[in-house]
């Protein structure tokens, strides 16, 4: 994900190619994607805002003129942050179950993209998915369970967590992808401090119920 935008200079347009990018701009004015000159410059399948520039930075256009000059034809207007990532809030970008960016990407990269930020293989469905994550169903549920915010705190956290759940029977810790690592004692402050920094699934199991929260370590 690129926040602001990218800014292309005099001649960096030439046999430029940006594919697969979600470039959400909060810019007050410039566009996601600003140069200024269009000649030799490809770009496609990315999510967009709808301001885009191509006569340098400062000035706009939508993402509907934009393609009319041929570019980013099978890119898309940005969603909400909420719905494209699973919890932005909290900086965790990895895509949200029903993501717009799931499969909508360009196998194009092929030669050169296969894996991800998190070195996921790429792609797991029938195309790549827009982002620097690949999607998995793993990373959303587990047992089919859906993901509780807020239950353990403070998050993110530098090693010491705790939880709001009591009786707890289980604490099951797995990484991003949904691999097992390991089953904590259940009580109700965890310490990762021994886990390298990253974003992690806690699963709590109370009474038969089970929860699952994402827990960002930094």
């Amino acid at each position: 994900m690129v926040d602001g935008g990218i800014l292309l200079q005099n001649g960096a347009n030439i046999n430029t190619e940006i594919y697969n990018n979600i470039i959400i701009n909060q810019h007050a004015w410039r566009g996601c994607i600003a140069i200024n000159n269009t000649a030799m410059f490809t770009s496609d399948n990315n999510i967009l805002n709808d301001k885009m520039s191509n006569k340098g930075d400062g000035s706009t256009i939508s993402l509907a003129a934009w393609q009319a000059l041929g570019l980013d034809t099978n890119s898309l207007l940005a969603s909400s942050m909420n719905s494209i990532f699973a919890d932005p809030t909290l900086k965790d970008f990895n895509l949200a179950t029903d993501s717009q960016a799931i499969d909508t990407g360009t196998n194009l990269v092929s030669t050169i993209v296969t894996y991800d930020i998190n070195e996921n293989t790429r792609p797991k469905g029938i195309n790549y998915d827009i982002g620097a994550y690949e999607f998995d169903s793993t990373l959303s549920t587990d047992n089919n369970s859906p993901i509780f915010q807020g239950i353990a705190y403070p998050n993110p956290t530098s090693g010491i967590i705790n939880t709001k759940i009591k009786n707890l029977n289980n604490i099951i810790l797995y990484d991003i992808t949904g691999r097992f690592i390991k089953i904590i004692e259940p009580k109700s402050s965890i310490d990762l401090t021994e886990l390298p920094n990253g974003i992690y699934l806690l699963k709590f199991i109370s009474n038969e119920r089970e929860f699952i929260t994402r827990v960002i370590k930094e």
